[in-house]
């Protein structure tokens, strides 16, 4: 991390703009994290299967045969991160399903963002059909209101703690990187142009208001 900050801290420098492309670049890259032995105990018991989201093959798994419930994880995470909710959910006559989001898991991909892991929920729901509920955690909760604006239409969903606002998320790049503002600036509006907004827009929208189904929010303080 220091030498990171270092290299930008001096490109930023010589040239703000070539600053906030690398930062932006890092900002839209997760880092993979080893899955430990209680997720792959979970998975022990589901059964494994891919399916096609864009030009990438995603890793994706399922528990029980009813109606199926989504299990969607957030960033740098794991789908059986949430696995031991698939045991009450099979139990209550449904199915549990989850998958590795492009560029995390088992998936293949380098970088991801909201309407990745959107793209990817739509495409799991048009592999094995109408998905009866969604339990999405962190950028999982982000992408879920962009899914249910396309094809998606679930009977209900549950958001645990979902991811912060642009501005917030941002500026914890910002920190952790030592970025100046001059390249933080810069960064943002990589970030709106890559969303198809202004930066203005971005932060003043609220992804939950358009919500299509009844939703339980959880967040802590």
């Amino acid at each position: 991390l220091a030498a990171v900050q270092l290299g930008l801290r001096a490109l930023g420098l010589v040239s703000p703009d070539l600053a906030a492309r690398a930062a932006h670049a890092l900002f839209v890259t997760p880092r993979r994290h080893a899955r430990p032995e209680r997720e792959q105990a979970l998975l022990t018991a589901a059964t494994a299967f891919e399916f096609v989201a864009g030009d990438l093959v995603l890793r994706a798994w399922r528990w029980g045969t009813g109606a199926p419930v989504l299990l969607v994880h957030g960033w740098e995470g794991r789908g059986s991160q949430l696995g031991e909710f698939a045991r009450p959910l099979v139990e209550a006559g449904f199915s549990a399903v989850t998958f590795d989001a492009p560029a995390h898991g088992d998936s293949p991909g380098r970088v991801a963002g909201p309407r990745e892991f959107a793209a990817a929920m739509e495409a799991l729901e048009f592999w094995i059909g109408p998905i009866h509920a969604i339990v999405a955690h962190s950028m999982g909760a982000v992408a879920t209101p962009l899914a249910l604006a396309g094809r998606m239409s679930p009977a209900r969903v549950v958001l645990i703690a979902p991811g912060t606002t642009p501005r917030t998320a941002t500026q914890t790049l910002a920190d952790m990187l030592d970025l100046p503002p001059s390249v933080l600036h810069r960064t943002r509006e990589r970030i709106a142009r890559a969303a198809g907004r202004t930066w203005a827009e971005l932060e003043s929208a609220d992804p939950f208001s358009d919500l299509t189904a009844p939703a339980l929010i959880i967040h802590d303080r």
